[in-house]
């Protein structure tokens, strides 16, 4: 052939793929999925629930506009660009129209999500799934509750699982018919994957070994030499997208901050937020912390608790690989395990919480592999037995999703997402840790109470209050480019400062920019600054100060 082995693929039964063009049915399943999704995140407004990284990227692109010194490089240099980008043009609008800006990251999650189900019904379309089966499938994932909650709360999980999604099936519609459409679309995905979550390196790495594989004959040494220039230029075609993706992170942290490697050890990084694991202080990690068999176990109980069906359906799927020499769904599987593994290193060298959505990507990997499996195994699919497993399989579907309830309503394991499920079914609970309600407080308080002057923060805490606030050019925030020399000579350059308790939410308060700088201040004031107010009830338990002397 005068590509790579077809065997290699999932075309074996000879039924060319349907059209990929988009239907009418792609159209009201795009609107039903927005409107689901908007629908609750409109909800999650009104219980005033919001997620504090959410917030914090629209802060972000909120500066990029309409901060006091508002320009690009305010995008920040702890986190992948892309979720914050996607929300500059949606924050412009918002502020435009004098709407809530706070709302584009759940527009934008929303709008992910409905280009996931949309995503996720052409690949079962084109697989074959008939419409009996395929709409029944999409229902069950559209309202998956971590789905429905991710795509509804404006974090980077919704947008990069419709990558993921784009990125498989791509793979799988290019090992059946090797066009360059499809590849072109799995190099676009997995570069825009590597600007969203980290995460992406994993993947990246998976779909290589995927392509390289499908390139080589399974059976004999025949061909192999050139079946392994083909698997050279398709990685060579695939992995220049991602590295330059991260080429271009690692080149604009150097030339903006001074160092390639910010993003990984800055005191903003994920590195300094998860500094107490390594110090032992969280105490369900314990298990896993350094001990990868406990790290393992860890992994799968999570993945497995919250969504128990796709550990059937990627050791289902793995068997048939083996089985079949099926290198196109093998490589589908290897994708598959390719984020939890990730998650697993990353809890196990202490960088990581382990929080439940770090293992969300199990559910669209559950269907895309169920696709997976009706293209690769006709016998599932023909008569009455096919009909008696598919509908094992939508039961199975609808029980892993009772049981994603159950975990986001675990405590112990959904510590982010219980804190939702506790307010919207049990009034009687506190109100929400993510709440804006004192950022609200704070922000009011300065413009209605406070003389005119600047007022020095550090938005790695307080990034919500310029965002609430009816006067964000009044803030001198982290992404001023004058913001370091007011930190080291506030006298003259502002005549407030914001101080967040250093041992508040975790003790992250500590990493705040003034607090590195006068250690001392928020506890003790000092010679130089006078209380004006303090705010107690505040998560951060912010102070502010008048500047009335130089340091």
């Amino acid at each position: 052939m005068s590509e790579c082995s077809h065997d290699a693929g999932g075309g074996r039964d000879g039924a060319a793929a349907p059209p990929a063009r988009f239907t009418w049915e792609d159209t009201v399943i795009c609107y039903l999925g927005f409107l689901l999704y908007l629908g609750v995140a409109l909800y999650l407004r009104r219980l005033d629930f919001v997620f504090g990284d959410a917030v914090s990227r629209t802060a972000q692109a909120f500066a990029i506009l309409y901060s006091r010194d508002p320009h690009l490089a305010a995008i920040g240099f702890a986190w992948n660009p892309l979720p914050t980008l996607v929300q500059v043009p949606v924050v412009a609008l918002l502020h435009t129209l004098r709407l809530d800006v706070v709302a584009a990251g759940s527009l934008v999650s929303a709008a992910a999500g409905a280009a996931t189900l949309v995503a996720l019904n052409r690949a079962a379309r084109r697989a074959g799934l008939p419409g009996r089966l395929r709409r029944p499938l999409l229902a069950l994932y559209a309202t998956n509750p971590m789905v429905v909650l991710y795509g509804a709360n404006g974090m980077s999980e919704a947008l990069f699982i419709l990558l993921i999604v784009l990125i498989v099936a791509n793979f799988m519609q290019w090992a059946q018919t090797r066009a360059a459409g499809p590849f072109v679309a799995l190099v676009a995905a997995s570069a825009l994957a590597a600007q969203t979550r980290y995460e992406a390196a994993a993947l990246a790495v998976a779909v290589a070994v995927a392509l390289a594989l499908s390139c080589v004959p399974l059976a004999g040494l025949a061909g192999l030499t050139a079946a392994w220039q083909r698997a050279e230029g398709y990685l060579i075609a695939y992995l220049v997208a991602p590295a330059y993706s991260l080429a271009s992170w690692l080149f604009f942290n150097w030339a903006i901050q001074g160092d390639p490697l910010f993003f990984l050890h800055s005191v903003y990084s994920n590195a300094a937020q998860t500094a107490e694991i390594r110090a032992g202080a969280v105490g369900y990690l314990h298990g896993a912390l350094y001990t990868l068999p406990g790290a393992l176990l860890f992994g799968l109980d999570r993945s497995l608790r919250l969504f128990p069906l796709a550990g059937a359906a990627t050791a289902a799927a793995a068997l048939l690989a083996l089985a079949r020499r099926d290198v196109a769904l093998g490589g589908v599987v290897l994708m598959s395990a390719a984020i939890p593994l990730f998650e697993v290193a990353m809890v196990y060298l202490g960088e990581s919480f382990g929080w439940l959505r770090f293992f969300i990507y199990g559910i669209p990997f559950t269907y895309l592999l169920l696709i997976a499996l009706w293209r690769a195994a006709p016998g599932l699919r023909r008569g009455r037995g096919g009909g008696a497993v598919w509908g094992v399989v939508l039961v199975g579907l609808l029980a892993s999703n009772l049981a994603t309830w159950t975990a986001m309503d675990t405590p112990a394991l959904g510590r982010e997402e219980n804190d939702i499920t506790c307010r919207v079914f049990r009034h009687q609970c506190l109100p929400s840790a993510y709440a804006l309600q004192g950022p609200r407080e704070v922000s009011a308080y300065i413009e209605r109470a406070v003389p005119p002057g600047n007022v020095l923060l550090d938005t790695y805490r307080g990034f919500p209050i310029p965002l609430v606030s009816a006067q964000p050019t009044r803030y001198v925030v982290t992404s001023d480019r004058d913001f370091e020399r007011a930190v080291l000579h506030p006298y003259g350059a502002v005549r407030y400062l914001l101080v967040p308790n250093p041992h508040g939410f975790n003790g992250l308060g500590r990493n705040d920019r003034i607090n590195r700088a006068y250690p001392s201040l928020w506890r003790r004031g000092s010679r130089w600054t006078r209380l004006v107010r303090a705010f107690p009830d505040t998560r951060d338990g912010w102070k502010l100060y008048r500047v009335v002397a130089a340091p």
